[in-house]
């Protein structure tokens, strides 16, 4: 099974190993016949929920709220339709207790499990942040229940999320939805590895779950509140039975996910909760501060359904709450300080979409438009800016000082992904709206932009290194958030997307350092398409292929060669004398191909022949 999860092989393939190597060994042999036998001693791996069917209302047949039929409806040969044994939609489910369980039976990973605990700082400053228990959302969980916090095997978990289309082609649009779970107490070069990142929810599509996620997120939530109280679990470390608890503590995903999880809704002119600057008048108040938990609580109870929309009362004039997610009923929810997060790299990429459609005038992409030129004439006094009648009487819009003229963006665009034709970026992925914001910003707009605009740009690009860091400053952080309502007066242009900077420095400090980046994820994701073999069972195949995996990788530990032939692949150095005095040449090693021996002077000689 290790072999078939390792690389990826088809069944009939593992079926062929099988049956060939039962005819080389003694006939006295366990070994399966086929993978369909294999599969069996594993069938208690993962459990198949149906969405809507679940422990109370395991047996029920129809629906509840619609009164559909739970399992596909075929017609007879009278021309009725009838129940068949198949489930019109299943939910598949991962519990996470077991493979809690299974970190802490490996003693390198159980002593790894409490090493945030009981390491200590040494030289390091208090204000450095290196990891997701020096952020405040971590404290403030330990704050909450002291005996939780006293004990360093309890477990912090993290959720993310990412809707992704499993099949190559876009001809037939599909929508899955797997869920994750990543335990946040190993160190920050173990944390977020692909071994220790655990799929527990395979939601089905074709359609994104919506505001509905909350009916896929029961079975999780009821393990959370089982996990809270406590599991028996077993620390090889420690050699002895001890009280597994761990703690839900914040969830990463997009802008969209944000609104299924949170339920609040990200559009409308209600999807920020900051306040905006006005024309003409002065603001002399501090700014809002964050809702804490308790407040967003008392906040839904307050809440009432209005029966004709069956939406709550005040929705979209006082509020965008679409429904309560049910992360609200943990019994430790008064102290999540940051339940919901808009990960680093959606932030990246949505920041630097914003900044090259605006500044490329980039019409079907850019926030720059008539509608929010008209806005602004109301909301702000820019006169330039303003829309206005040319000759013919139809409005247009004046070129802002942030955008290039047409010769100086053909300048800029000469490099790889960029069609100069029509001046637009092409095929950019996620990295590389990183390496953009990070590095190559300032150096885009070096000289076609004024000075104060200029340096606009380069702060931005400075503090987003800053922010992507492995280690963290807690002073500067607090210094960038200060200084977000500086940068939107020296912009003095359409800055809709500063609001993401201003959140991010404030969420940097409750989530400390490398905590909240989505790049494992989407590898995951990467990885899930690959395994889908069958279209017309695409959870299944996920769910199937992720079980394999993590089987092969928890049997790895008890088999060392399979471990170090595969995945540890030792360099074996030996102690050659060096044959030079210099410094660079003393460092031992062993070559990476067939050596090659050169001389110096003769290639020098060859090089003047040729001039």
């Amino acid at each position: 099974m290790v072999i078939k999860s390792d690389h990826n092989i088809s069944n009939s393939c593992f079926n062929d190993i099988t049956k060939l190597v039962s005819e080389v060994i003694p006939s006295d042999h366990k070994l399966q016949k086929n993978l369909y036998f294999a599969k069996k001693m594993m069938a208690d791996v993962y459990p198949s929920n149906c969405m809507l069917f679940w422990r109370e209302n395991d047996k029920l047949s129809t629906c509840r709220h619609c009164g559909k039929s739970r399992y596909i409806q075929v017609k007879n040969e009278a021309g009725k339709n009838v129940d068949t044994t198949v489930p019109a939609k299943q939910l598949r489910y991962m519990p996470i207790i077991p493979r809690l369980k299974r970190l802490f039976l490996s003693m390198k990973i159980a002593k790894s499990m409490r090493r945030q605990k009981e390491r200590r700082r040494g030289s390091q400053s208090v204000d450095v942040m290196v990891h997701p228990a020096n952020g405040d959302a971590w404290k403030a969980l330990d704050e909450f229940d002291p005996e939780f916090a006293r004990d360093p095997r309890s477990v912090r978990l993290g959720l993310a999320t990412d809707g992704f289309t499993p099949f190559r082609t876009s001809v037939s649009p599909y929508s899955c939805w797997p869920v994750f779970i990543m335990p946040y107490n190993l160190p920050p070069e173990m944390v977020l590895k692909d071994k220790f990142i655990f799929l527990v929810l395979v939601i089905p599509g074709p359609e994104h779950p919506g505001k509905n996620l909350n009916v896929f997120l029961r079975p999780l939530i009821e393990e959370l509140k089982q996990l809270w109280t406590g599991v028996k679990a077993y620390d090889s470390y420690a050699k002895k039975e001890f009280n597994l608890r761990a703690a839900y503590l914040w969830s990463l995903h997009d802008l969209l996910a944000y609104g299924n999880f949170a339920g609040w809704s990200v559009n409308g002119r209600l999807q920020q909760s900051t306040t905006a600057f006005r024309k003409g008048v002065k603001v002399t108040k501090l700014p809002s501060k964050r809702k804490t938990a308790k407040e967003i609580m008392v906040w839904h109870r307050r809440l009432k359904v209005d029966p004709s929309t069956k939406s709550f009362y005040g929705y979209g004039e006082l509020h965008n709450w679409t429904h309560i997610s049910l992360l609200w009923e943990l019994p430790y929810a008064e102290a999540l300080m940051l339940p919901h997060n808009i990960d680093l790299m959606h932030q990246e990429h949505n920041v630097v979409e914003s900044i090259v459609s605006m500044c490329f005038d980039m019409t079907d992409k850019s926030k720059d438009n008539i509608k929010a030129r008209k806005d602004l004439a109301l909301l702000c006094d820019r006169p330039n800016l303003e829309v206005r009648l040319n000759g013919k009487g139809k409005e247009c819009r004046r070129r802002a000082k942030y955008c290039p003229k047409p010769k100086e963006r053909k300048q800029i665009f000469e490099c790889g992904g960029v069609n100069v034709k029509t001046e637009k970026l092409t095929g950019l992925k996620s990295h590389d709206y990183h390496i953009i914001i990070e590095r190559l910003l300032p150096v885009m707009f070096r000289g076609y932009f004024k000075d104060e605009l200029w340096k606009l740009l380069a702060e931005l690009s400075y503090f987003y290194r800053h922010l992507c860091a492995k280690t963290v400053s807690k002073s500067l952080m607090v210094k960038f958030e200060g200084n977000s309502g500086a940068c939107m007066q020296i912009g003095k242009s359409v800055s809709s997307w500063f609001h993401e900077c201003d959140a991010a420095s404030v969420d940097s400090l409750a989530l400390g350092s490398i905590g909240w980046w989505m790049y494992p994820i989407e590898r995951q994701l990467k990885k899930l398409r690959s395994t889908v073999r069958n279209k017309a069972r695409v959870e299944g195949c996920i769910a199937e292929a992720f079980a394999l995996k993590e089987m092969s990788h928890f049997t790895k530990k008890y088999f060392n060669k399979v471990d170090a032939e595969k995945h540890s692949k030792r360099v074996s150095i030996t102690n050659v004398e060096p044959q030079s005095d210099l410094r660079i040449f003393m460092f031992q090693g062993t070559t990476s191909g067939p050596s090659t021996v050169r001389h110096v002077e003769e290639d020098r000689e060859a090089m003047k022949s040729r001039r």
